[in-house]
């Protein structure tokens, strides 16, 4: 079969620069379709793709600053959740190494935190116990 690319269902097109016309202001491009004998000629004014342009970089620009503030909000409130009963609990520690009962820590925590924490109301507790006695 020797009718090429064309023929086989294909399309080729081919981009032409539209140089003569940048003298008025427009960028335009020429798409040729050789199977039909056709051209389609595209234009657009220059001054509306730098508009476009810009506008794009701006918007680009207050997402990255509102992405940015959101993630540093996210992060102090990830570090007050995951910090504050690690603080409540060297804050009783101190209290009981003190020989005075402390507050009991009702944080929620997970892990070792949360197993640290238990011992801490366990001998918070048995520290009151021996007090009251």
């Amino acid at each position: 079969d020797d009718r090429g690319p064309d023929a086989q269902g294909q399309r080729e097109d081919r981009h032409t620069s539209g140089e003569p016309f940048k003298e008025f202001g427009y960028l335009l491009s020429i798409f040729n379709l050789p199977k039909t004998e056709l051209g389609i000629c595209i234009g657009l004014p220059e001054s509306s793709v730098y508009e476009l342009l810009s506008n794009l970089r701006k918007g680009t620009q207050l997402f990255t600053v509102a992405v940015s503030f959101f993630a540093s909000l996210l992060g102090i409130l990830a570090a007050y959740v995951f910090i504050s009963p690690i603080n409540d609990l060297v804050t009783g520690l101190k209290q009981l190494n003190e020989g005075k009962p402390g507050a009991r820590i009702n944080r929620r925590a997970s892990g070792e935190i949360a197993e640290a924490i238990s011992i801490y109301n366990q001998m918070n507790d048995r520290l009151r116990k021996e007090k009251s006695e």
